[in-house]
């Protein structure tokens, strides 16, 4: 065991060799207090930091821990990730800052970011609006409440009372469909159409009824509105409003007349077709337009006169001196 005993002895010489070198201080009885306040903003400012690292991995991972931990001066600090070359890295920093308006103790940082977008829609440029603009459907669950808060208050500006409903309608925001409605009759024209711009957004199925009411509105972008929401919509309701308008029925002025005949077209074959032929018959304001939008659908070339297309209708037999296209697929239709 001689051999066991000189690898103890050497072992042991090591050791105090070591030992020799300087013995390590260890922690005394006290302790030097540390500030949490200052231990997170060291925290944040790191974050903050890779923020710029090449890596969009990196990138992500520093707005997925500032949202979970940062407060309301981490803010800015996401918006500026909105303008990263990486959709992934922006899809993050939209996500980061609806975690920070979400986060207990946080409750001031959606007004702030409302305020911040009423910056950007004014002073910032169109990168910057672009940015905005594509995150603001992510952000309804925090933003649509202060909007909407905005839109009514008397102390808003109308700018910003313009930019608020804009981002109701992007944020597809359904609460506030009574706000709007009432303030497309705005005395203010640039935010009355805002107003009704943003109601269009909302693509609200049971909308029907409201844009049918503002087809009478007295601005001409309104009215344009309404028909193209009724167009959209496509219910029954809508179908039966435009027929009226395009028969020439409920006074419409005739630029609404046209436009409501043009809209008919939207609908399949076999509903546009009879509606524009009687709309032809009975209303020469429209005329033209009804047979423009009839020889499109049917690609055939019959004239303005509205016995020939009512006579191919009812027999499917074409006008003499009339032929079918050579090319393409002619519409068919049931004999009446």
């Amino acid at each position: 065991m001689l051999w066991v005993q000189d690898d103890l002895r050497q072992s042991l010489r090591r050791a105090e060799a070591v030992c020799a070198l300087g013995t390590p201080p260890w922690p005394g009885q006290r302790f030097e207090p540390v500030e949490i306040r200052n231990s997170m903003a060291e925290g944040g400012s790191l974050l903050r930091g890779m923020q710029n690292a090449r890596d969009p991995a990196v990138r992500i991972r520093a707005l997925e821990a500032l949202g979970e931990t940062g407060g309301a001066g981490d803010l800015d600090a996401c918006l500026a990730s909105l303008l990263d070359p990486e959709a992934s890295v922006r899809h993050a920093a939209a996500e980061a800052v609806v975690r920070l308006c979400q986060r207990p103790g946080n409750d001031p940082v959606a007004e702030r970011l409302l305020l911040r977008v009423f910056e950007i829609g004014t002073q910032w440029g169109s990168r910057e609006r672009a940015a905005i603009d594509a995150a603001l459907p992510r952000w309804a669950p925090v933003l649509c409440a202060p909007a909407t808060q905005s839109l009514n208050s008397e102390e808003a500006s109308t700018q910003q009372r313009a930019i608020a409903a804009y981002c109701l309608g992007r944020m597809a925001c359904f609460d506030a469909a009574d706000a709007l409605s009432a303030l497309v009759w705005d005395k203010d024209a640039a935010l009355a159409r805002e107003a009704a711009s943003a109601l269009y957004r909302l693509r609200d199925p049971e909308s029907t009824r409201l844009w049918v009411g503002l087809a009478r509105h007295t601005d001409p972008v309104v009215q344009r509105l309404s028909i193209e929401a009724l167009a959209a919509l496509g219910d029954s309701l809508a179908l039966d409003a435009l027929t009226s308008m395009a028969l020439g029925e409920g006074e419409y002025s005739g630029t609404l007349q046209i436009l409501a005949t043009n809209a008919l077209a939207v609908w399949p074959k076999e509903v546009s077709i009879p509606r524009l032929i009687r709309a032809m018959t009975r209303n020469p304001t429209v005329r033209s337009y009804a047979v423009a939008r009839l020889r499109e659908i049917t690609r055939l070339p019959i004239g303005d006169i509205p016995n020939q297309w009512q006579d191919w209708y009812e027999t499917g037999e074409l006008p003499e001196g009339v032929e079918a296209p050579r090319t393409g697929d002619e519409v068919e239709v049931e004999v009446m």
